[in-house]
């Protein structure tokens, strides 16, 4: 019985369920029609965005005749001709029958559910000048050379696959372009009928001069494009790759990038002769040098892992005491060195009620000594600057009138005993100086930021810098700490170069304590467990590794002293520009294709399948996947390998394999039984177990929807009676799919036959190569394997 009676036969189905809405679209578009005919506008394509909905729009024209006795003629003839071909029960199809009277009357309707006989009838028709009204999808403007007086649109919204959006203005345009007829018409005509949804003026706008679609690569790889070029020695995948559309815009610049690539090359042969020309000079200071500058580096990397955890622990603050020797990056002209702690300063929102460990330890500025047997850097621009604007500053406080100043000065005097000063006991000048003679044990850590920093001072023949560095140029806590006056230390120089005595003697006892410490090898990070109180395991062990590091940092021979800022420059030139060589190498190489990650995935998934080798040679298994054009290769492979088509007649063979190609995802269920149910459902549990290898190596798949979407049985139960014999109009009535989408499916079904038959060949199956035969032959017959009037001629 007909398990779907509003299939064939019922031409009268009505969009939406909605009689009232049948009765709308009728006068409506009758009076549309009409209208267009008295001013000589016809022929018009109607566009809609449903198959459903042509059919509903042209079935409800049902009193509308648009042509006269001479052309109802030359249709008949035209009809019959065509026709001829097809065998008598073929005539009669339900479909054949609707849209004969319809072209009659000179309306027409073209979308992928016509039969494809029909469709190029339609075709030719409208070429002709024969059909008035064409109620089309958008296919119609892309492949037809068919041009209309006037186009007309019954929507401008549509569903792409997965939502419902705005037609495109490139899409309008290529649909619009219909309209005139080249030689024949002045102008073409194009009308907006979308009266349930009808659009705002910016919308049109926009169509009519909108921005052309950016074209986009839909350039996907598959799992047969890989085998079949793995196949072929003489070209590579990468070659396949970096040439293909996708890849076209990361690789625009290349010649700009090989030009950058050649400059920075070139440059760093220059450094590395310049590097070996020092190196040949002094062979130990360069490699002492060379081992610092590498250690350093690693250092580094280290510390920048674990400083957060370290400068915010409470072991970490404790151990921020003046005097304590810190490991700091580009302490001195940019060399990472050892220093001590005079003074740390907080900024305003450090230490802020509410805020973080983090973002406290990040607010806070270290003032630091430093040792500088190399002598001191340059002055950069900026510190330039501020010298020159504190140099105005003091010779305008010079002009102004001392009574003022005596005044404060008396009132101090008053308060001399006053622990009050605003330096927390450092002072500068000579009361300052007075009581920061002491040592670091009676002075404050935390106070204000020091005046025109960094000072770059000398003492007893040794030059040195107090600098102020921030959070993240701290690279470790050291074990060490020596004695340090601070409140001497942090004089202010007296003439921006000259220390004051009490500075310059504290100073030398400083230094000479800090190299009597470096002289044992450079000190270790303090202990994250013992002495940093450290809980968390994983900072724990990064610690250890940055402590290892630090302790490892190899000491500077005093004779490379001179040389040393200048090495450190080269040093640091070579490393930046093998890194930009390095990276710029990278970017140009196949590794750096946006392909290659999916690529090395879909590999991993063809070895551990068995379709590639370790060596990543195709297998008999990759072969016979090869062949497998129609369907997915994987899935397809898997069920001939399996055996699943080893004991089903061909009939039953051939409806599994028509799961692979229907491809269509509304469609009603088919009654299966005995053997056939059993080959779908082992079918789709090896498309399960492929799907789940292929989530195990990292592409973004899930095995249910991947069984869903590589195997649709709603053809399965129809192709079975169709190679059984069965009668096309039979088949047509126990499934809701329509006659074009059943004739595209087997038709595509045979070159699944031909695959599997030469899939069959090189595994040397005869019997499977056999059964293909007669399933190939059991199919194509009658309508579906009607030749094209196209090629016929007609």
């Amino acid at each position: 019985g007909n398990k779907h009676p509003g299939r064939g036969g019922n031409t009268g189905s009505v969009f939406g369920g909605a009689q009232g809405a049948r009765g709308r679209d009728k006068s409506v578009w009758t009076e549309l029609i009409r209208n267009l005919e008295r001013r000589d506008l016809l022929p018009m394509v109607v566009f809609a965005f449903s198959k459903r909905r042509c059919d509903t729009m042209v079935d409800s024209l049902t009193g509308l005749d648009l042509t006269g006795g001479a052309e109802k003629h030359e249709i008949h003839v035209f009809c019959e001709r065509c026709l001829s071909r097809l065998s008598p029960p073929d005539r009669k199809l339900p479909q054949v029958l609707r849209v004969r009277e319809l072209l009659r009357r000179g309306l027409g309707v073209h979308h992928a559910g016509l039969l494809p006989i029909v469709k190029e009838i339609v075709e030719m028709l409208f070429c002709r000048g024969l059909l008035k009204v064409l109620f089309s999808t958008e296919t119609f403007a892309m492949g037809v050379n068919a041009p209309a007086r006037s186009v007309c649109f019954q929507d401008l919204r549509k569903h792409d696959g997965s939502e419902f959006r705005g037609i495109l203005p490139g899409e309008y345009t290529q649909m619009a372009g219909r309209a005139g007829r080249r030689g024949l018409d002045p102008v073409g005509t194009v009308i907006i009928a979308a009266w349930d949804n009808f659009p705002t003026e910016s919308v049109v706008r926009n169509l009519l001069a909108g921005k052309a679609t950016k074209l986009q690569s839909q350039f996907r790889l598959t799992f047969g494009m890989i085998l079949n070029l793995m196949r072929v020695e003489d070209l590579r995948v990468e070659d396949m790759l970096a040439r293909s559309f996708a890849e076209f815009h990361a690789q625009r610049g290349v010649m700009d990038k090989r030009a950058g690539l050649a400059l920075d090359v070139a440059a760093l042969k220059r450094v590395n002769h310049l590097a070996a020309e020092e190196e040949a000079s002094d062979i130990v200071g360069w490699a002492a040098a060379e081992a610092h500058e590498h250690a350093s580096a690693a250092v580094r990397h280290a510390a920048a892992e674990v400083r957060a955890a370290v400068l915010t622990s409470k072991g970490g603050i404790a151990a921020m005491t003046a005097g304590r020797v810190l490991l700091i990056a580009g302490g001195g002209g940019d060399i990472d060195k050892h220093g001590a702690l005079l003074r740390i300063v907080s900024t305003s929102t450090a230490g802020a009620r509410g805020a973080v460990a983090s973002e406290e330890a990040a607010g806070k500025t270290y003032v630091v000594l430093v040792p500088c047997p190399e002598g001191h850097p340059a002055l950069t621009d900026e510190e330039k600057a501020e010298e020159a604007a504190a140099a105005r500053a003091e010779e305008e406080e010079e002009r102004k009138p001392s009574e003022p100043m005596m005044m404060i000065r008396k009132g101090k005097r008053d308060d001399d005993d006053d622990d009050d000063d605003v330096f927390g006991g450092g002072g500068y000048g000579k009361k300052g100086g007075k009581r920061g003679g002491g040592g670091s044990e009676d002075a404050r850590i935390e106070g204000p930021m020091p005046p025109s920093l960094p000072w770059r001072l000398s003492s007893a023949g040794m030059d040195y810098l107090v600098r102020a560095v921030p959070f993240d140029s701290v690279l470790a806590i050291t074990e060490a700490k020596i004695p340090v006056e601070q409140g001497a230390l942090l004089e202010a120089p007296t003439d921006g170069s000259s220390p004051t005595p009490a500075a310059a003697a504290a100073a030398a006892r400083a230094l000479s304590a800090l190299e009597k410490t470096l002289s044992n090898g450079s000190p270790g990070a303090v202990h994250p467990v013992k002495d940093l109180k450290l809980a968390d395991v994983a900072a724990v062990e990064l610690c250890h590794e940055h402590s290892r590091l630090v302790s490892r940092l190899p000491p500077l021979p005093p004779s490379v002293a001179p040389r040393l800022r200048a090495w450190h420059a080269l040093l640091d030139a070579r490393r930046e520009l093998q890194k930009r060589v390095d990276d710029a190498e990278y970017n140009l190489s196949d590794a750096n294709l946006q392909q290659m990650p999916d690529f090395e995935t879909r590999v991993q998934v063809l070895q551990t399948m068995g379709y590639l080798d370790e060596d990543r040679t195709v297998t008999l298994k990759g072969r016979v996947a090869c062949e497998i054009a129609t369907g997915d290769e994987l899935v397809g492979t898997e069920i001939i390998f399996d055996g699943v088509l080893r004991d089903l007649p061909p009939e039953e063979a051939v409806a599994v394999l028509a799961a692979l190609v229907f491809q269509e995802k509304n469609a009603s269920a088919p009654e299966l039984h005995g053997s056939l149910l059993e080959a779908c459902e082992r079918s789709k549990e090896l498309a399960f177990l492929a799907g789940e290898e292929q989530l195990k190596k990292g592409l973004a798949i899930a095995p249910d929807e991947y069984v869903t979407t590589t195997l649709r049985f709603g053809l399965t139960e129809v192709v079975n009676e169709w190679a059984k014999g069965t009668l096309f109009s039979d088949i047509c009535t126990i499934t809701d799919v329509q006659e074009g989408s059943i004739v595209r499916t087997i038709v595509r079904l045979d070159e699944m036959c031909r695959d599997v038959r030469n899939a069959a060949r090189i595994m040397g199956d005869s019997a499977l190569y056999e059964k293909m035969e007669q399933a190939s032959a059991a199919i194509k017959r009658d309508i579906v394997f009607s030749a094209s009037l196209y090629v016929a001629g007609a």
